[in-house]
């Protein structure tokens, strides 16, 4: 019978550091060298990936148009708001030196 377990390794490892692996000779059984394993991305997860980062620029690139939209249909009323702001100032100036409550306003207080 064959066990599928690995023997034991036996050394002393130090906690923390990191040791080099040591290179594994892959062979077939008629004894030819295996090719080597196929590192990184396949195709279809390349294109995924590519297809996610464009989604996602087009997200930031949608949100940044509402925003500046928002922004110009905001100017206008803040404009408008000021300029009720000014005029509703300039009334109570006004009403301040027709009624003459002796502030520094009133023109009664400067004449001797």
């Amino acid at each position: 019978m064959v066990s599928m377990r690995q023997p034991p390794e036996f050394g002393f490892r130090t906690p923390g550091v990191h040791t080099p692996q040591v290179a594994t000779i892959d062979m077939t059984a008629d004894g030819r060298m295996a090719p080597p394993p196929v590192s990184g991305l396949t195709w279809p997860m390349r294109i995924g990936i590519g297809a996610v980062i464009v989604a996602a620029l087009a997200g930031l690139a949608a949100s940044a148009v509402l925003l500046l939209w928002l922004a110009s249909i905001l100017i206008p009323i803040a404009i408008l708001a000021g300029a009720v702001g000014y005029a509703a100032l300039r009334f109570q100036v006004w009403r301040l030196r027709t009624r003459g409550f002796g502030g520094p306003l009133d023109p009664r207080r400067t004449r001797p």
